[in-house]
């Protein structure tokens, strides 16, 4: 067995030891309070120990798309050179 096998094999082993630690978690409890963050901290510990760029992982998996959304486009940019003020509204409690 090859040292990459051997390393993805290490890391499926990480997967499923750590899948099933935070099914433990949510199972014990009902709702949230401090003994759930206490053993959710504990778990992103874990993870962050066995795989340091799981994290960064993440935000390029869920968050790639929406990076792009804060660029803009030329039309946006010509747009924002010819007018002087832009005028910004917001919802309360309204999350994009």
């Amino acid at each position: 067995m090859g040292f990459f096998e051997k390393l993805k094999n290490g890391m499926a082993k990480t997967r499923k030891n750590i899948a099933e630690k935070l099914n433990a978690v949510f199972a014990a409890f009902v709702r949230v309070d401090d003994d759930l963050l206490d053993e959710l901290e504990e778990a992103q510990s874990a993870i962050s120990m066995e795989e340091p760029n799981y994290i960064s992982s993440l935000q390029s998996k869920y968050y790639s798309a929406s990076v792009s959304s804060h660029t803009f486009s030329t039309a946006e940019r010509e747009w924002l050179t010819e007018n002087d003020s832009l005028t910004i509204g917001y919802l309360n409690n309204y999350l994009p």
